[in-house]
């Protein structure tokens, strides 16, 4: 069981994993803890998809750039 977890505040908060090469990558965006009764360590804690939606990140960027 991991020693940290999302919780209240979170949201938003980067994902990361590190790739094949040791480099950190971003594949998600703290959505918040998955139940507001447990502790935060305890699970479970909602993430979003990033890579999901990088077109619609790159084309809202471009938009609102």
């Amino acid at each position: 069981m991991p020693q940290a977890m999302a919780c209240f505040g979170d949201s938003g908060g980067p994902q990361l994993q590190k790739d094949t090469h040791g480099r950190w990558e971003l594949i998600g965006a703290t959505s918040g803890p998955g139940a507001p009764g447990p502790a935060c360590s305890a699970g479970p804690g909602l993430y979003t998809n990033v890579p999901a939606y990088t077109d619609w990140i790159r084309k809202t960027i471009k938009r609102n750039g």
